[in-house]
C-alpha cells in the first residue's frame, strides 16, 4: 500500500473530496434567496427570467406610473384593452337616457370618433351595429382603432349606442360613452374591447 501512497495520489485524492465535499456544502448550507442585487449585471434580467405574473402591483412603484401618464404615454399600437360595462338608472317615470363613460388607463394614439364605438351585430338594444366587431361577449375583440361593444343583458333599455362626446367629455382619446335609452329602471350589461391603431 505505502508505495502506492505517492505525493502526486495523495493530492489527487484530497482534490476529489474537496470538490464533492464543497459542492454539497454549497447546495445544502447556502441560504435561500442568496442572489442578491451585486450578483445581476445591470440590464442582464430579461422578461424570460421573471415568471408570468410574477411581478404583482404591490411590486409597482406608483410614481413611475404617474410620471409614465404624464410624461405623454399612450397606448401601445396593436394592444388590446378590454373590460365589462353597467349602464344603470333607479329613477322611475319618463323616457330618459342612461349615461356610462369608460376610461382609458392611458390616452389612446388617436381621438375616437362616434362612428368608431359600435355594438357588435346582433344586438338587441344596440342600435349602431358595426360587422367588424366580430368578438363576444366571453372574448370582445375590436379592430384597429375601434371600440367594440358585447351586449350582455338589462331592463327596460329600448335603444343603446356607443358615443364619445358629451357632458364632462373633453378629451376623447380618454375613453368613451355608451347611452342607452328606455324608461322606468334601465339597465344595460355587457362587455367591451379596445385596440390601438
Amino acid at each position: 500500500m505505502r508505495q502506492h501512497l505517492t505525493y502526486a495520489n495523495v493530492m489527487a485524492t484530497l482534490a476529489v473530496f474537496l470538490v464533492l465535499g464543497g459542492g454539497a456544502y454549497a447546495a445544502f448550507h447556502l441560504p435561500k434567496n442568496s442572489v442578491r442585487s451585486r450578483h445581476i449585471v445591470n440590464g442582464q434580467v430579461r422578461s424570460v427570467d421573471i415568471r408570468n405574473e410574477g411581478v404583482k402591483g404591490a411590486d409597482v412603484d406608483e410614481s413611475t406610473v404617474k410620471g409614465l401618464i404624464s410624461s405623454g404615454a399612450t397606448i401601445p399600437s396593436g394592444v388590446t384593452l378590454s373590460g365589462n360595462f353597467v349602464a344603470s338608472d333607479s329613477d322611475t317615470g319618463q323616457s330618459h337616457i342612461t349615461h356610462r363613460a369608460i376610461s382609458f388607463p392611458l390616452p389612446a394614439p388617436e381621438a375616437l370618433t362616434a362612428s368608431g364605438v359600435n355594438f357588435a351585430p346582433g344586438s338587441v338594444i344596440g342600435n349602431d351595429d358595426d360587422s367588424d366587431c366580430t368578438g363576444s361577449i366571453a372574448n370582445p375583440t375590436a379592430p384597429p382603432g375601434q371600440v367594440c361593444l358585447y351586449e350582455g343583458g338589462g331592463a327596460n333599455a329600448t335603444t343603446a349606442q356607443g358615443y364619445v362626446s358629451g357632458p364632462g367629455f373633453v378629451n376623447n382619446r380618454l375613453g368613451f360613452e355608451i347611452i342607452v335609452n328606455g324608461s322606468g329602471q334601465v339597465s344595460l350589461t355587457g362587455t367591451w374591447a379596445y385596440t390601438a391603431p
